[in-house]
């Protein structure tokens, strides 16, 4: 956008610009200068006071004392209380277990609730964001004696809040323009009984409620919603077919006919000039939205970087993007009872999905007795842009691109036991389902979960083959994007897969043995004569508990059958991935590998 002749005439506004780059100290420095600086700095300092209370000397004292002026007094610095968008503990909270501070928090931690925030919310008229997430203390119910008209709450992030009455919050005048709520980890199940109007509600997240069903609510909300977090619930796949019909648009036309996608040029750009038919009367508006922010950090940066937080008539434009109803196109399931037919049934009926997270799901097609198997067999086929598919950020589990399931000793086990990783390997079924990045390269970030950390061979090989795939992708885009005319109007080359995350499984820990008198020796005299009336023997009771213990056979315990080949075991997956990527440097993927080992390992 062009400057006014105004702008032009008067230069730069230099405090403004300066001022993003400042650290909290240099904010305060800056801020004493002359009034123009303060001016300038002011409306930083102030935009999200608690966060720059919390890197003060005294953090609870500063927000303590904010509160009770602001709360006791509307008309204490008025012109600072206009310049607040944004209430936001969480700074605040990281610091509560810092030794020095121990003192100031255990004064004042009486006055961090949350309940104040709701009841005096209207005294900040641009108040567009709060956050209050890990904030478990309530505070006292007060009657507001003084509140402003007008303040419009765009987000509220209340995750781990104990709500005793989550219907009067909402119903307030002040979150009738809601577009971000979550509400993770809040309340029971029955309390969620939601009965306002959110007219403007487009991002919800309900995680961790223990839901045994959708909510009433979500379906009349409906369409309406473009991101649905119901992630770790108890949730089935009726649960899923309902949000299926009632929270999606009719599926985007396939772009093309083409059996043989890998070849097909067309697939390298977005929106690539291919003619298909539509109705007359269809809305081109919801036609390819481009990937919208749902977390809570990025909404806040769009909305701060796209709209004007200090205006009176609307923050966004109803035609920002936010706004657009397009039904769902972010969605996470994963951690609910689900199976892999749901999630075929996922693929197959809708293709406009641009985020998807369903984690690792039981295998239905396969079952084996006393023992649970996950992984996914059909479906990840449609993810292609022959059959319209425009997911560019998914979460499945590994069988995906692997074919391998993973097979664990029972449904509540924390980690893969080295007979069953045997046994799942010897499972790998080339006639599975199996997602290429050659065939779907608007998929720009891919996570793969429930990968164990050892592998007797295949794993690593589906692993290291999929990096090749990744770096023949990388080519092709690039000789593609080379191939390009420098001109605005030509079509813009995709980016490909840019980065793979990859989500380990850890081993079962061994199971431990009692001890039945205490002392080590005396259960190390019981355990060599277990099996065998010859204590002391040869061949007693002692080569029994060392089978048992590592798995040798009876002659190489004896030291025989030295001549035979040694039978190899797993290897560590992380080395070899390690390995593999110095083989493929320079001219390997250029990409981001994340390794998300298991806590506690």
């Amino acid at each position: 956008m062009l400057p006014s002749y105004q702008e032009a005439i008067t230069g730069p506004d230099i405090p403004s610009l300066i001022a993003p780059f400042l650290d909290l100290k240099g904010l305060q420095a800056a801020n004493r200068v002359n009034k123009t600086w303060c001016k300038a700095m002011s409306r930083y300092l102030w935009a999200d006071p608690i966060r720059s209370f919390a890197a003060s000397a005294r953090p609870f004292y500063q927000t303590a004392r904010f509160k009770l002026n602001s709360g006791h007094n509307p008309k204490y610095r008025k012109e600072l209380r206009d310049l607040v968008t944004t209430i936001d503990y969480g700074p605040l909270l990281a610091r509560i277990h810092a030794p020095a501070l121990r003192r100031d928090f255990n004064e004042h931690e009486m006055e961090i609730s949350f309940n104040w925030i709701f009841q005096h919310a209207g005294l900040f008229k641009n108040l567009r964001f709060i956050i209050l997430d890990g904030l478990t203390r309530a505070g006292d119910d007060e009657e507001v004696e003084h509140s402003e008209q007008g303040t419009r709450i765009l987000l509220l992030s209340a995750r781990h809040i104990p709500f005793s009455r989550l219907e009067n919050v909402l119903t307030k005048t002040l979150f009738m323009d809601l577009i971000f709520l979550d509400l993770s980890y809040t309340c029971r199940p029955e309390d969620l009984n939601i009965q306002s109007r959110l007219d403007n509600l487009r991002i919800l997240k309900l995680r961790g409620l223990r839901l045994t069903k959708i909510p009433r609510f979500v379906l009349v909300l409906g369409k309406q919603l473009w991101s649905l977090d119901l992630r770790d619930n108890l949730l089935d796949g009726i649960d899923i077919v309902h949000v299926l019909r009632t929270c999606f648009q009719e599926n985007y036309p396939n772009l093309v006919r083409d059996q043989h996608p890998h070849d097909d040029i067309h697939h390298l750009y977005d929106d690539p000039p291919v003619y298909h038919r539509i109705d007359e009367g269809h809305n081109p508006t919801t036609d390819f939205a481009q990937l919208r922010p749902d977390s809570a950090s990025s909404f806040i940066k769009y909305v701060t970087d796209n709209g004007n937080l200090y205006s009176r008539n609307g923050v966004l434009s109803f035609e920002d993007p936010v706004y657009v109803r397009t039904g769902l196109t972010h969605l996470y399931i994963s951690g609910n009872r689900l199976k892999s037919s749901t999630i075929k049934l996922v693929l197959e009926s809708q293709n406009r999905l641009q985020v998807l997270d369903v984690g690792s799901v039981r295998l239905d097609s396969a079952q084996i007795q006393y023992k649970a198997i996950y992984g996914i067999d059909r479906g990840v086929e449609r993810i292609s842009p022959i059959f319209g598919s425009r997911l560019e950020k998914l979460r499945i589990h590994h069988s995906a691109v692997t074919r391998i399931p993973t097979i664990l000793q029972f449904f509540t086990a924390t980690g893969f036991d080295p007979e069953c990783l045997q046994q799942a390997e010897s499972m790998h079924n080339p006639e599975w389902s199996r997602l290429s990045p050659l065939a779907h390269h608007r998929l720009r970030s891919l996570t793969l979960t429930d990968i164990p950390t050892k592998s007797y061979g295949p794993m690593i090989e589906q692993l290291t083959g999929l990096l090749t795939e990744l770096a023949d992708q990388e080519e092709k885009l690039a000789a593609a994007r080379a191939a390009m005319p420098n001109n605005r109007r030509a079509p813009q080359v995709l980016g490909g897969l840019r980065t793979l995350r990859l989500e380990f499984l850890p081993e079962a820990p061994a199971p431990e043995t009692s001890s039945v008198s205490g002392d080590r020796d005396a259960d190390g005299f019981l355990s060599k004569s277990l099996g065998d009336f010859s204590f002391f023997g040869g061949s007693g009771g002692a080569e029994w508990v060392e089978k048992k213990r590592s798995g040798p056979t009876r002659e190489k315990a004896n030291g025989k059958g030295k001549g035979k080949e040694k039978e190899e075991g797993p290897r560590d997956v992380v080395e070899e991935l390690k390995k593999f990527r110095r083989t493929q440097k320079p001219a390997g993927w250029g990409g981001v590998l994340e390794l998300v080992w298991p806590q506690g390992h």
